[in-house]
C-alpha cells in the first residue's frame, strides 16, 4: 500500500497533490470489502421483529453506513454530493449510505433478502477446525472399516479354501409316494450309523429311478419334519397321483 509520512517534518505542504495521494492511498483499503463478496453486512444491521438496527453494509463494491428502520423489500444506496465554492472553482464532497427504500436508478436497489450477513474470520475458522476434526474422525472410521473388510475378505477367502465338510450323504428309495390326492408320504430315512450332531442342514433332491421314466418328479416337493442323531424324518408331497419310481438323494451339513 502506498505510504505518506507526516511525522518529523518542519513544514508540511498540503497540497491538492498530497491530499489526491492520501485519498488513493485509504481508497485501497475500500478494495478489501471484496474479500467477503459483494451486498452483505459487515456489522450491525441486527434484526429485531420488524425492524433492522443501524450498521455497515458493503454494497457495489463501496463501505457505508445503513440507517435501519422498519423492514422492506428493498435496500437503496443513496449518493449525496455537496458542492462549495472555493476560491475561484468548486469543490465536491460525496458520500453514500444505504436504507429501506427504492431508488429511481435501478442500479442503486439491492433486495433486502440478497444482502447476506457473513460469518467472521475468527467464526469461520472455529468451523473449519471442527470441520477438520470431523473429517480425521471419519478418515478413522474409514481405515477401521477396511481394516474390518480385509479381514472379513481374508476369513471368506480363508473359507473358500476349505472343502464342505459333510456329517452324511446317502441315497432313500426307490419309492412311491401315497396317500390320498395330493399324495404325501412320511419317510424315516436311516443314516446307517450315529452321527455327532443333531443340529444339521438337510441338502437334498428327488430323481426318478429311470431316466426314460414320464414322472412328475419337478411337481414333488418335500420338508423335514424330524432330525436326530441317527435318522430324519422327511414328508414327500405329489400333485398328481400316479405311479412312480424315485430317489432322494441327500446330505447333511452341520450348522454347530
Amino acid at each position: 500500500m502506498d505510504k505518506l509520512t507526516l511525522q518529523d517534518r518542519k513544514d508540511f505542504p498540503l497540497t491538492t497533490n498530497s491530499l489526491a495521494f492520501m485519498q488513493a492511498a485509504y481508497a485501497a483499503m475500500e478494495k478489501l470489502g471484496y474479500i467477503g463478496g459483494d451486498n452483505y453486512i459487515v456489522s450491525g444491521c441486527e434484526v429485531t421483529g420488524t425492524s433492522a438496527a443501524p450498521g455497515y453494509m458493503f454494497l457495489k463494491g463501496i463501505l457505508m453506513p445503513f440507517k435501519g428502520g422498519s423492514i422492506s423489500s428493498n435496500v437503496q444506496i443513496v449518493k449525496k454530493v455537496t458542492v462549495s465554492n472555493v476560491d475561484a472553482g468548486t469543490r465536491e464532497q460525496t458520500s453514500y449510505n444505504a436504507e429501506f427504500g427504492v431508488s429511481a436508478d435501478a442500479e442503486n436497489n439491492i433486495s433486502w433478502d440478497s444482502i447476506i450477513r457473513t460469518d467472521t474470520i475468527i467464526s469461520l475458522m472455529s468451523q473449519m477446525t471442527a470441520l477438520n476434526n470431523r473429517l480425521a474422525d471419519v478418515e478413522d472410521d474409514i481405515l477401521v472399516n477396511a481394516q474390518d473388510i480385509q479381514s472379513n475378505a481374508d476369513n471368506i477367502e480363508e473359507l473358500e479354501q476349505k472343502a464342505i465338510v459333510s456329517l452324511a450323504k446317502g441315497t432313500y428309495g426307490p419309492f412311491d409316494i401315497r396317500g390320498g390326492n395330493p399324495d404325501i408320504n412320511s419317510e424315516v430315512i436311516p443314516f446307517g450309523a450315529t452321527i455327532s450332531t443333531a443340529n444339521y442342514l438337510v441338502l437334498g433332491a428327488i430323481r426318478l429311478a429311470n431316466d426314460t421314466e414320464d414322472g412328475n418328479d419337478d411337481l414333488i416337493s418335500w420338508a423335514v419334519r424330524s432330525r436326530s442323531t441317527t435318522n430324519m424324518e422327511i414328508y414327500f408331497q405329489e400333485e398328481f397321483s400316479e405311479d412312480q419310481s424315485i430317489f432322494f438323494d441327500w446330505m447333511l451339513i452341520p450348522l454347530d
